[in-house]
């Protein structure tokens, strides 16, 4: 099984050590996450910027870095933090996505064909450090190919599904890490807040997305981007397609 561990990287503050990606434990490939999570934590607002001209990912103290700072979109974004996190280089991730920084469309392509990926069927299945990538398909009509999101915690049931219920379906809430153009800060029909870390705010952040459960098969069913009931519920069949994966 392919590692793409090559060096030992520690932070004091998250106790960050590196290790081999090809584990199904969760403890044992959080490496990106906790990088994702740090940057966010200590990015400065001023250097968050959703725009990827250039793109610019970066953690002080790595790679000859002085500041965190963020100017991505989603998926260099995600690329960026993995690629540091492990120390990969370009012509390796070339070789994995045939792409030095694959799109959501090729990122999704790849955990449908487990192509470096463990693809997660099951909403219960999923695990910190997941990658959840949402394809958009032509029908969309979207000038993008779609958004990457790194789970920063495993699904979790929520206490009352509100608006939109799905019939058939269980609604989950997970806490993700994205850099996007609008975050998932909502309040839901029942009045409780979910908080985003940029606000109203775009960039680098960590935010609630609520994921559907299939009842009969526990499968993912969908996904809106925010718990509020106006945020549209779009399906596996629709032309936003999830899909979630785990890095070998």
């Amino acid at each position: 099984m392919t590692s793409i561990f090559k060096k030992h990287i520690a932070f004091s503050a998250l106790a960050l050590s590196a290790f081999c990606i090809g584990t199904a434990q969760a403890e044992n490939y959080l490496t990106h996450a906790n990088f994702a999570e740090k940057l966010i934590s200590f990015v400065q607002p001023t250097n968050n910027v959703y725009d990827s001209n250039p793109t610019i990912v970066t953690w002080a103290g790595i790679n000859g870095a002085a500041i965190y700072q963020n100017r991505s979109t989603c998926s260099p974004f995600v690329t960026r933090v993995i690629k540091t996190a492990y120390d990969i280089s370009d012509t390796t991730y070339k070789n994995w996505f045939d792409s030095t920084s694959p799109s959501s469309s090729q990122y999704h392509a790849a955990i449908v064909a487990q192509n470096h990926f463990q693809r997660v069927m099951t909403v219960e299945g999923i695990q910190r450090g997941d990658l959840l990538s949402i394809n958009y398909l032509p029908c969309a009509n979207k000038d993008t190919t779609g958004h990457m999101m790194i789970a920063m915690s495993g699904a979790i049931k929520r206490t009352v599904d509100t608006a939109p219920i799905i019939a058939g379906t269980e609604q989950y809430d997970i806490s993700i890490a994205d850099s996007s153009s609008s975050s998932h800060q909502a309040t839901d029909a029942n009045g409780k807040i979910y908080k985003d870390t940029r606000g109203e705010g775009s960039g680098a952040g960590m935010g609630t997305l609520r994921l559907y459960k299939d009842k009969q098969t526990g499968q993912i069913a969908g996904y809106t981007w925010t718990v509020s009931s106006a945020s549209v519920f779009y399906s596996i069949n629709s032309c936003r397609v999830i899909a979630v994966g785990r890095l070998q």
